[in-house]
């Protein structure tokens, strides 16, 4: 598996100079995660219908190149595309495409199918200014992630979005591009479904994070003895530490001590929570004597 260009947890800068962390947690949050492979494979075999995820070779995943993503999209969108191939694939043939917008908004936009449209195109467009010979376009397959809160309720289908007169409904639906795109709704996830625990476990924190500042510590009740051991120690410690430091971002009133007392209490420990509350005061220093500078 390739890997991926690993983004910090905290101090990754947007074009201006400033803090993504702070400036768009949920974005944030969502590409760190993303970034890094294990936790990408994961959250991708969680989401994907099981015929699909079953059907793609995950030790060949790879994040897509930066040229085929429009840059402006990806200052305002928690979006990620990967690479991958089908399992069985020949040596030699071309992967097919797994784009992933994760949608924060408080209410679902009904012009989602045309969005993901457009983002289609251009990443088709730019397969083709990375490949000009090229005479055939990649597969895409595109999800959509709504971290909500409330629920999606408008169409994800394409051709639910054009106004057709009914009586020539058949012969203008023929000449419509004819898709539409998955949709995980992180709110309506069960664990009695889930096909990947840390993937349902991470779903749900997501989730909590938009349901108001104390909603969130919640997922420390609900966390299963399971995930509790894998975010213990090794790389699933990372993905914690994120996930805590976006919860303090996005909250005026949660604090590293009530964090501290939950994770306390659920066999995660103190002390995990209390150093990276200390790392975090440390790097707020730093930045502020920089800026002082």
């Amino acid at each position: 598996m390739t890997e991926f260009d690993q983004t910090p947890d905290s101090g990754n800068t947007n074009n201006s100079g400033r803090d993504d962390s702070v400036e768009h947690p949920h974005d944030s949050f969502f590409r760190q995660l993303m970034s890094k492979p294990f936790a990408a494979v994961e959250m991708l075999r969680g989401w994907l219908p099981a015929a699909v995820a079953d059907g793609l070779d995950w030790t060949t995943l790879e994040p897509a190149p930066a040229d085929y993503v429009d840059a402006d999209l990806r200052q305002t969108h928690g979006d990620c595309l990967f690479l991958v191939k089908p399992v069985g694939a020949a040596d030699g043939s071309a992967p097919v495409h797994v784009y992933v917008l994760v949608e924060h908004q408080s209410t679902a936009d009904p012009s989602m199918p045309f969005r993901i449209l457009r983002y289609m195109v251009r990443t088709w467009e730019g397969y083709q200014r990375e490949n000009p010979g090229a005479t055939r376009l990649p597969a895409i397959y595109p999800v959509v992630v709504f971290q909500g809160p409330g629920n999606w309720t408008p169409s994800p289908a394409f051709e639910d979005m054009i106004e057709i007169p009914p009586r020539l409904r058949s012969h203008f639906l023929a000449r419509t591009p004819a898709f539409r795109h998955d949709l995980v709704d992180l709110g309506s996830l069960h664990p009695d479904t889930a096909r990947s625990l840390m993937a349902y476990t991470l779903s749900r924190g997501m989730w909590l994070a938009r349901q108001g500042e104390l909603r969130v510590l919640a997922f420390f009740d609900e966390l299963p003895r399971e995930a509790v051991e894998a975010f213990r120690s090794g790389p699933w410690a990372e993905v914690l530490e994120g996930l805590l430091y976006y919860y303090v971002v996005i909250s005026d009133s949660l604090s590293w001590d009530m964090i501290a007392d939950k994770a306390g209490k659920t066999g995660l420990g103190k002390e995990v929570v209390m150093g990276l509350a200390q790392r975090t005061r440390e790097e707020g220093r730093q930045e502020g004597r920089q800026e002082g500078m």
